[in-house]
Parts: C-alpha cells; structure tokens; sequence
C-alpha cells in the first residue's frame, strides 16, 4: 500500500501521473459495476437522490428518479450504487 510519505516523496509530474491513472482505473472499474436498471444514488455535495438507471453511455448515464419519474443525464463519477 502506497503511504503518505511514499507519496510527498514523489515528483509534481509523477504525481500528476498517478492522480491521472487512479482516475482512469476509476472510470473502468465504475463502468462494469453499473448495469440498466441498477438502482444508484446519484451524490451532490449535500443530498444523494435514488434513481435507476435507464441508459448508459460513454461518459455519463440516464437516470430516472424514484421520487418524480424525471430522467437526468449524469456523469458517472457522480453515481454510488445502492446497498441493501
């Protein structure tokens, strides 16, 4: 496991090259997790709204929400899916 002090340790570009590999391994581990008709949160800084989804696309996913039946189109990165 990579610690605080293996980091501070490493480069401004070298850092900037980790944080951009972390994001893009984020990205496709998010991708196989959510399915059409999943049920997700989708996170705001203060609020998570329940909604299923209805597309996916590239980057970001149709999401239907359960309280008023409108459907947003979110960027993944802002979607949690549920536990039960």
């Amino acid at each position: 496991m990579i610690t605080m002090k293996d980091l501070q340790e490493l480069t401004v570009t070298q850092l900037k090259d980790t944080k951009v590999l972390i994001d893009t391994i984020v990205k496709t581990k998010l991708k196989r997790e959510l399915l059409v008709g999943s049920k997700v949160y989708i996170v705001q800084k203060t609020k998570k709204t329940l909604g299923t989804i209805t597309k996916i696309m590239q980057s970001r996913c149709l999401v239907k929400l359960i309280k008023n039946n409108i459907t947003y189109r979110v960027p993944m990165t802002m979607l949690e899916l549920q536990t039960y």
